[in-house]
């Protein structure tokens, strides 16, 4: 019933392949069902708890935003967001834009990761943390102390 392509990433996405709404014509016609298919192609990111309903096909290169409810379907190469789900803009868009704001840290180890993204926000944002109030922190490793403790340890 459900189809998917290649390299398709979802995350607590919802796919229903049937219309529950048909429950209340169930006590007029108690056979009545509506079911259908849900295909889903290359390369597709599906947000965060998304929700993909009967008879949608989702075309390749494509990205649904987080919580979109995705009733129709949805041509290849875009990004599609909200509820009903729509395309706002094309995937070579989303790539230009995205690519701005990204670092190559993919392949790092998890502490490389997190020492690298500390030393960068707390550089970019200017962040000054402060212990009791009253005392600036010189010493780098004391502010990253502070700021890893208020940005939590997991991450």
């Amino acid at each position: 019933m459900i189809t998917l392509g290649d390299h398709v990433s979802a995350t607590a996405v919802r796919f229903e392949t049937h219309d529950g709404g048909v429950w209340v014509f169930r006590e007029e016609d108690p056979k009545i069902d509506k079911v259908n298919t849900i295909t889903v192609g290359n390369n597709v990111f599906l947000g965060y708890k998304s929700i993909i309903l009967p008879g949608v096909t989702i075309g390749d290169n494509v990205v649904i935003g987080a919580y979109s409810v995705v009733s129709k379907s949805i041509p290849s190469n875009c990004v599609a967001v909200g509820a009903p789900a729509r395309p706002i803009k094309d995937i070579n868009t989303y790539k230009k834009n995205i690519l701005l704001d990204c670092d190559s840290t993919k392949e790092l180890s998890k502490e490389d990761k997190k020492q690298y993204y500390l030393k960068k926000y707390m550089n970019k944002n200017n962040i000054s943390m402060n212990y009791d109030n009253s005392e600036e922190l010189s010493n780098e490793d004391e502010k990253l102390y502070y700021l890893e403790k208020y940005m939590g340890k997991n991450d």
